[in-house]
């Protein structure tokens, strides 16, 4: 029994040792090593979300900071202003509002004869303000405030200083410009009368800033 264990010992050994010996297998298991290792390193990397929006925008709503950031696919549009080369009538829209409410805020300003330099415009003439809120996630239950020179919004006003406005020399598409400024305004919820208010509610935006605003020019200026 001790002799045949020992012979067992010997054969197993052999086996063990015979195999190490042999070159193609070695080489054969590197290889099959290789290909793994490559396969794992050049598996893609999950994508991070980067907002890559370059325009920075701030204010407060009846003194509540505005959350002013994209919120997501139903909350994705960008800060950005189009200028109408025919007549020179700026719209810029700045995006933000209270974060109790679930989607961004819009407001939208309406300036005529705008000059593409620095300077200050209030609701004077046709200019005006309008600002939207929502209360669902996919901008549903709008309400608006105003200002304007009308006189069913009397008592409402708006200052908004462009501080700097120079032309975006790196745009790929058409021509643009990026604005810099401040802004303020104090309104009333929209009336679709002209004649009588039904209610005072309003609503106050202070402290507002703005830095390299796209605006898009629509059309060919003179």
């Amino acid at each position: 029994m001790l002799i045949r264990n020992f012979f067992i010992m010997s054969v197993l050994i052999y086996s063990v040792v015979g195999c190490g010996d042999s070159a193609a297998p070695k080489e054969g298991t590197k290889e099959e090593k290789k290909d793994t290792t490559a396969t794992e390193n050049t598996a893609p990397a999950p994508a991070a979300e980067v907002n890559t929006e370059k325009a920075v925008v701030s204010f407060k709503v009846n003194g509540v900071q505005a959350k002013t950031t994209k919120g997501g696919a139903n909350d994705s549009e960008s800060q950005l202003g189009m200028l109408t080369a025919m007549n020179n009538q700026l719209g810029l829209d700045l995006l933000g509002d209270d974060p109790g409410h679930p989607h961004r805020g819009w407001l939208h300003i309406v300036i005529n004869d705008f000059k593409m330099e620095p300077g200050s415009y209030t609701v004077t003439g046709g200019n005006m303000v309008q600002f939207t809120r929502y209360e669902t996630a996919n901008a549903g239950g709008s309400k608006d405030y105003v200002a304007s020179r009308e006189p069913i919004d009397k008592g409402t006003d708006m200052t908004i200083q462009f501080t700097n406005v120079v032309k975006n020399e790196a745009t790929e598409f058409g021509e643009e410009w990026l604005v810099s400024g401040t802004f303020s305004s104090k309104m009333l919820v929209k009336e679709y009368s002209m004649t009588k208010r039904s209610s005072n509610e309003g609503l106050e935006i202070t402290e507002g800033k703005f830095e390299n605003v796209p605006v898009k020019i629509l059309g060919k200026r003179r």
